[in-house]
Parts: structure tokens; sequence; C-alpha cells
């Protein structure tokens, strides 16, 4: 299989499994993403270690597809969860460095 398709639906599948919360099972992000993407599980096993050997343009279509809805869920998730901390989606790089900044802050009186 042409390799940039491969890396292609390996980085969907994988990133349908997002978030990625401490203790996730490599089986439960595999799980995950099959319920998202509405692939048999062993295709997505298939994906996440790069065995598959053919993908169908169909396929590919719904998994980009399939991308898009769920980024666009992510982002909704992003902008409410924003909203409740009173931070305006449109002054994100702001919000962004003020983040960045007091993380620096922090490592540098935790060194």
């Amino acid at each position: 299989m042409n390799s940039s398709v491969s890396d292609e639906m390996m980085a969907i599948v994988r990133g349908a499994a997002a978030p990625v919360c401490p203790g996730d099972t490599v089986g439960a992000l595999m799980r995950r993403a099959a319920r998202r993407l509405g692939l048999s599980p062993r295709r997505v096993r298939a994906y996440w270690y790069g065995e598959v050997k053919r993908v169908p343009a169909e396929e590919a279509d719904r998994l980009r597809a399939a991308r898009e809805t769920i980024l666009r869920g992510h982002a909704a998730q992003l902008v409410q969860a924003l909203s409740e901390c009173n931070v305006d989606p449109s002054d994100l790089d702001a919000f962004v460095r003020d983040l960045a900044a007091a993380q620096k802050a922090k490592d540098a009186s935790n060194a």
C-alpha cells in the first residue's frame, strides 16, 4: 500500500481513539476507535499496526469524513470548555500564550 495513504489512515484511526486517558490500554483505544469509525475491531487493529494491504477508496473517504466529524466534536467541546472558563474563543491565541507563560513560570519555580 502507498505509504502516505497508510500513514494517513493510521493517523486517523489512532486519532479517533483520543483522548487517551491514564490507564487506557491499547485494546481499549482500538475499541473506541472502532466504535467511532464504524470499523470492525480487526480492521482497526490492522490500521493501528500498519498491516493493511489495501485501502478501498470508499473506506478512505469514510474515514476522512469521520475524522472531520470527530474533530468538529472536539472543537465544540473546546469552545464549550473555554466559555465555561469565561474565555472568548476568538482570543484563543492570547489564552494559549498566557497558559504557556504560567507553565513556564511554574517550571522555573520548581527548578
